[in-house]
């Protein structure tokens, strides 16, 4: 990518805004292939078990109607879901909602077909 089109993107990614309006994001630029393929080794497993902990919760002015909430989880890694239970069950908890079940897939399970009659059975039992 040619250098003004990347201090472009780097500038608005700056200007981005942020919690409090803070813009205190730091960005580095890196192009050296060999660092590059180097950092992506290094970091390939802490990004996958981030995929899964990342999520968004609202509780405010929940459905008015909601009684039952189950989690489904997906990821490409196994046992990165922690944070994402204890989030839910926060949030169950505060809402005053039934917490009725979590699921959970990782890798190959994302795909398999007993795993969709898992969820069936699940879907069916509520």
């Amino acid at each position: 990518m040619e250098s003004d089109k990347l201090d472009t993107i780097v500038a608005a990614a700056r200007q981005a805004p942020s919690g409090g309006n803070n813009q205190t994001n730091h960005f580095l630029v890196i192009r050296n292939k060999e660092v590059i393929q180097t950092l992506i080794e290094l970091t390939q497993t802490a990004f996958s078990e981030m995929e899964a902990a990342i999520q968004w919760v609202f509780c405010i002015g929940k459905p008015a109607k909601a009684r039952k909430a189950a989690l489904l989880l997906s990821s490409g890694s196994p046992g990165v879901y922690d944070g994402a239970i204890a989030q839910f069950k926060a949030y169950t908890g505060y809402t005053g909602i039934e917490a009725v079940g979590v699921i959970t897939a990782n890798g190959a399970e994302n795909k398999s077909e007993a795993k969709m009659n898992e969820i069936r059975q699940f879907a069916k039992s509520l």
